[in-house]
C-alpha cells in the first residue's frame, strides 16, 4: 500500500470502489459502517480469503473487521439457489480461520420490499458488532499497522497466517526479518544472511488460479493443495521436465502473492512454514507440505 495513502483516502475507497455496481450491497455496508461510528474500528470490503478446495480458490467477505474476526454477507438473490456453495465457502473460510464468525444479512431484489426489514437487520448487526468490540482493547491506530506490517509482526515476535497482514513488497516483508536492503527481486531469500537457521528460506510463489500462470520466466507453476487435512504447496514446470528440490530450499517461509483487497494490487501474505515432502514429491512434482501457520522471529544470535 502507498506510504502517501491516508486514512481517509483508503477509507473513501474501500467503501466505494470495491463495492461498485452493488447497490444493496453497498447501501447496507455503508449503512452498517455509518451506525458504527468508530474509526477505532478496521473494516475490509470485499476481504479475499484463500480457499484450499481447489475448484473455488479464493472467498470473499463482503465486509471483514479483522480485530473481532466477524464478517457479513449480503444474501441477495443468487445466494438462494446456491445454499450448498454457501455452506462449502463458509465451511473452507472456517478451515483456514477456525474462530470466524459471520452474520448474514438478506436482501431479495423484489422493488418493493420493506426497507425497514433491511434496516432492521443491520441494526442488530450493528449492535452485535458493538457488543463484540466491548472486549476488544484498542492499541494504537490500525491504519498506521496496515502501512507498517513489518513493524507489527517485528513487535509481536512472530508472523502468524491467520492475521490480517500484507506486505506491498518483498523488502517489506524481508524488512520482518531485519533486512536493510533496498531492492529484492528474487523469488526467495536464504534466511541464514540475516542471521536465522541456515534450515530456511523466505519463498514469494505466485499461486496458479487456474489461468496456466507461471510465477517466474522459468515457467514454475505454483499451486495450493489440500490432502488428508493437510495443506500443500506444490510446485511443477509448464514442459513436465524432470525436476527437484533446490539445495537449501527445504524449508520455506512463504508469503503468497496476492492481489490486494482495496486496490487490486500485488501484495504478500504470509500463509506459513512449508516443509520438502521427499514421500509426495516425484520428477514431475514438488510437494512442499506446511509445518506451521506460525514463523518466530528469533535470531541465532
Amino acid at each position: 500500500m502507498s506510504a502517501a495513502l491516508s486514512k481517509s483516502e483508503y477509507l473513501y475507497k474501500m467503501f466505494s470502489k470495491r463495492t461498485k455496481n452493488k447497490d444493496r450491497e453497498n447501501y447496507i455496508i455503508n449503512r452498517i459502517w455509518s451506525l458504527l461510528n468508530d474509526d477505532r474500528i478496521f473494516p475490509i470490503t470485499q476481504q479475499q480469503i484463500m480457499r484450499t478446495n481447489q475448484k473455488f480458490k479464493r472467498a470473499l467477505v463482503d465486509l471483514y473487521f479483522p480485530q473481532i474476526n466477524l464478517g457479513i454477507e449480503v444474501d441477495e438473490d443468487h445466494h438462494l439457489s446456491n445454499s450448498n456453495k454457501d455452506f462449502d465457502r463458509f465451511r473452507d473460510i472456517r478451515e483456514v480461520n477456525e474462530n470466524y464468525y459471520e452474520l448474514r444479512i438478506k436482501v431479495d431484489s423484489n422493488k418493493n420490499q420493506d426497507i425497514e426489514f433491511i434496516h432492521a437487520q443491520v441494526d442488530m448487526a450493528v449492535s452485535l458488532i458493538k457488543r463484540k468490540f466491548l472486549s476488544y482493547k484498542f492499541e494504537g491506530d490500525w491504519f498506521d499497522d496496515l502501512k507498517n506490517p513489518q513493524k507489527v509482526a517485528i513487535n509481536q515476535g512472530f508472523l502468524s497466517s491467520k492475521q490480517n497482514l500484507s506486505f506491498s513488497t518483498h523488502v517489506q516483508a524481508l524488512q520482518t526479518f531485519g533486512f536493510t536492503g533496498r531492492q529484492m527481486m528474487r523469488a526467495g531469500y536464504p534466511l541464514e544472511k540475516l542471521g536465522y537457521s541456515n534450515d530456511y528460506h523466505v519463498w514469494f510463489p505466485t499461486i496458479d488460479q487456474g489461468k496456466n500462470s507461471a510465477s517466474n520466466s522459468y515457467q514454475w507453476t505454483n499451486s495450493i493443495e489440500e490432502i488428508e487435512n493437510e495443506l500443500y504447496i506444490t510446485e511443477s514446470l509448464k514442459n513436465q521436465q524432470d525436476i527437484g528440490p533446490e539445495i537449501g530450499w527445504n524449508k520455506r517461509v512463504v508469503f503468497a502473492k496476492i492481489k490486494d483487497p482495496i486496490f487490486a494490487k500485488i501484495a504478500y501474505k504470509f500463509i506459513g512454514v512449508f516443509s520438502f515432502d521427499n514421500v509426495k514429491s516425484n520428477q514431475s512434482k514438488i510437494y512442499y507440505k506446511r509445518i506451521s501457520d506460525t514463523f518466530q522471529l528469533n535470531k541465532l544470535t
